[in-house]
């Protein structure tokens, strides 16, 4: 629900509290496990393709857009945040397909088309 395009990003969270679902719609939502009732809704200008928790930040998500960005949200704080976006947007050239981390959260990698970036935050 909350969705009005193709749902093409879904991660549980690594604790297994939270199910975050991106979508074609660049909408971005977060449903508590324990309800199933959604508990944040963020809506970007471009599609969501692929979503990571980072694995050590619990409630931060790493999306990855259609247009090549790369976002990092704490859901807690409500903020977006920006200080490593523009690195990481910068070296992308093109639709972000999948998202990796290291787990730690220092490295990330990132497919676009036939390449592959790996960066560091």
């Amino acid at each position: 629900t909350g969705h009005s395009n193709s749902v093409v990003a879904l991660q549980f969270s690594p604790d297994g509290k939270f199910l975050a679902s991106g979508s074609g719609d660049g909408v971005l939502m977060v449903f508590s496990t324990s309800t199933w009732k959604p508990i944040k809704h963020y809506v970007d200008a471009s599609p969501i393709t692929a979503v990571i928790w980072h694995p050590t930040f619990s409630k931060t998500l790493i999306c990855g857009y259609r247009s090549g960005d790369v976002h990092t949200v704490n859901f807690e704080s409500h903020l977006l945040i920006n200080d490593c976006n523009k690195v990481w947007t910068d070296k992308v050239g093109g639709p972000i397909h999948c998202i990796a981390s290291d787990g730690t959260g220092t490295k990330v990698a990132l497919s676009y088309g036939s390449d592959v970036a790996v960066m560091e935050q």
